[in-house]
């Protein structure tokens, strides 16, 4: 099936934000990781919805940010509910730890496995405690000092529970 330029630049607009968000500032770069590669010119060119442009590039695009097949064509077709996330407060923990996981594999670490127990000790779901603390207070351990958030949050902690010197505080200690 033919689709028409609004299809073609509604796709290209969802993967050039989508390729922004994983952290591929250049076309080159992503058109690279594709399976099979692909030039930064024809990674433009789907951005830009051109007609060169179809379904084995469509294909490899959607296997590098993550997105089942379907994605694509709902995009093209005009039926796709899922905003493009625009910020990462609008990704899934579990999406995050894909990305996560995508990124390690990529840079060559090969003890990461996309599997269900990995994805389960990088969303720590049991643990609501906010991952920007945690690897805040490992870096100050590693260098010796309280990082603002982590800082942020002890100071909470403690304005959280009463003071033994509070006169209004009438619980036995």
């Amino acid at each position: 099936m033919e689709y028409d330029q609004a299809a073609r630049r509604r796709l290209g607009a969802a993967v050039r934000e989508a390729r922004v968000l994983a952290g591929y500032r250049k076309q080159d770069d992503f058109g690279a990781a594709l399976e099979p590669s692909r030039s930064g010119r024809q990674v433009a060119a789907l951005e830009r919805g051109e007609t060169g442009v179809g379904p084995d590039t469509w294909a490899a695009a959607a296997r590098a940010l993550g997105w089942p097949l379907d994605r694509v064509y709902e995009l093209l077709e005009g039926r796709d509910a899922r905003p493009t996330p625009s910020s990462l407060t609008q990704v899934s923990d579990e999406e995050l730890a894909h990305e996560v996981l995508r990124r390690m594999q990529r840079a060559g670490d090969g003890d990461v496995h996309r599997d269900a127990a990995s994805i389960a000790a990088v969303t720590d779901l049991t643990d609501r405690r906010p991952a920007a603390v945690e690897l805040e207070e490992e870096a100050a351990r590693d260098v010796g000092r309280e990082g603002s958030l982590a800082r942020r949050r002890r100071e909470q902690d403690q304005a959280s529970q009463p003071s033994r010197d509070d006169p209004t505080d009438m619980e036995p200690r």
